[in-house]
């Protein structure tokens, strides 16, 4: 953390991240695989918050984040998510999409438990995974990742003290999400 001047802070990070991820399956020939992802990370943070006066901020944060598949996206195997419903099949090919995050945030504070707050924010997303219907003799639904994606929104907070024991919170949140 770092107070250029009065009123500004500063507060930037960085975090190293070595993961592995493994599904061990065998194939209908009986063959045993293994899908694997093994990475070696760097997630830079920057939040800076200006002071406008003694109850009112102004936020900005950015920051690099990661989105890993889950157990079902990554074991290529069939399965049905309930009776009747799509035939599922995982993605051994499947890799970490990553998310380059901005959010702007002004905030009013009204006494103790009193907020106010309204935030643009802005992500875009590198090789996110989406899930895809595929044909193989049959219709089913994989995961892949697709080469970019973005994600604009605003939102609306809002929190209210009303008795010693109960408050009113409230959000509103507009999201605009694009994958070509």
């Amino acid at each position: 953390e770092y107070y250029p001047m009065l009123g500004l802070l500063l507060a930037a990070g960085v975090r190293y991240e070595h993961s592995r991820q493994c599904v061990r399956y065998w194939k209908d020939t009986a063959e045993e695989r293994l899908a694997k992802l093994r990475n070696n990370d760097l997630f830079p943070a920057l939040n800076v918050k200006y002071t406008i006066r003694k109850n009112q901020n102004l936020r900005l944060g950015l920051s690099r984040t990661v989105t890993r598949p889950s157990f079902i996206e990554m074991a290529p195997f069939e399965y049905q998510e309930s009776y009747g419903g799509a035939t599922v099949r995982g993605n051994a090919d499947i890799k970490n999409g990553y998310n380059y995050n901005a959010d702007l945030r002004y905030e009013a504070f009204q006494g103790y438990g009193n907020m106010v707050s309204f935030g643009l924010y802005y992500k875009y997303l590198d090789s996110p995974i989406e899930r895809v219907q595929a044909y193989s003799g049959s219709l089913f639904q994989s995961f892949r990742n697709v080469s970019e994606g973005q994600v604009d929104g605003v939102e609306l907070d809002f929190r209210r003290t009303l008795t010693k024991h109960s408050n009113l919170d409230f959000n509103a949140s507009y999201i605009y999400t694009h994958i070509p």
